[in-house]
């Protein structure tokens, strides 16, 4: 979603082309800063190791046109090296930043932020784990440690439920008239199948060796027939008549 926006607003200032390739070169670096960011947070010195991130950012994904994804990877990067670098001093300032983050990652791609919210819980437990065999000993002193994160933690997690939470109804509402729409396409084949070999055997009668002997018979066109035999063409012509 946030893609589909940039690409339009660039779209208003250049062409369709290179607006296109003006955001791949925007994911790109954005990929590689991110990469930087997050190696930062685990090492004082990253070196030169952090350009390795400019190999992987033209992966399978982006060549497959999944532009979406392709930057909330990037910014799940950038998000994820942010939470290790705020994991011992949680402000107000730090969890805005990070809940105005997470809400555009989550316009981005779901997925990513599902892979985000497993990341903070996977560095959740370990940071408990590790206080509670260096020596503490007391479950207390543990919890007292991972609390503001478990917390921030637990309401990314509440609050990504809810959203995806609201695109439920509509896709089960898109689903169930796909089906429908599927069904009476089917029926309306069948209908047709059936009305075509009537018409063929009426056919055969009134060109046949023992000839027909009442008015001749219409030759319809078999999509009109099938119409004329479905039951809601049958409730129409019903309807249809009836007003007359």
């Amino acid at each position: 979603m946030l893609q589909d926006y940039t690409l339009l607003a660039l779209e208003t200032v250049f062409p369709p082309l290179f607006s296109e390739q003006l955001l791949i070169a925007i994911y790109v670096f954005a990929f590689v800063l991110g990469f930087q960011y997050l190696v930062g947070s685990l090492a004082d010195r990253p070196g030169p190791w952090t350009l390795a991130g400019a190999a992987f950012s033209l992966n399978f994904y982006v060549y497959m046109g999944f532009f979406n994804f392709a930057f909330a990877s990037a910014l799940s990067l950038l998000l994820a090296g942010y939470w290790l670098r705020s994991a011992k001093r949680w402000t107000p300032r730090r969890i805005a930043v990070l809940v105005f983050g997470f809400l555009l990652l989550i316009l981005c791609h779901p997925v990513a932020s599902a892979v985000f919210l497993v990341f903070c819980g996977i560095h959740v437990a370990v940071s408990f784990a590790y206080e509670y065999s260096g020596g503490s000993g007391s479950l207390s002193a543990c919890w007292s440690s991972i609390r503001r994160p478990l917390t921030v933690l637990m309401v990314l997690g509440m609050g990504s439920a809810w959203f995806v939470s609201r695109f439920q109804k509509p896709m089960a509402e898109g689903a169930s008239a796909g089906a429908a729409a599927a069904s009476s396409a089917a029926s309306t084949m069948n209908a047709t199948s059936m009305t075509r070999s009537l018409l063929n055997i009426c056919y055969l009668l009134d060109i046949g060796p023992f000839g027909w002997r009442g008015p001749p018979i219409p030759r319809l066109a078999p999509q009109t027939a099938s119409i004329l035999l479905h039951p809601r063409g049958v409730s129409i012509r019903g309807g249809v008549s009836q007003s007359r």
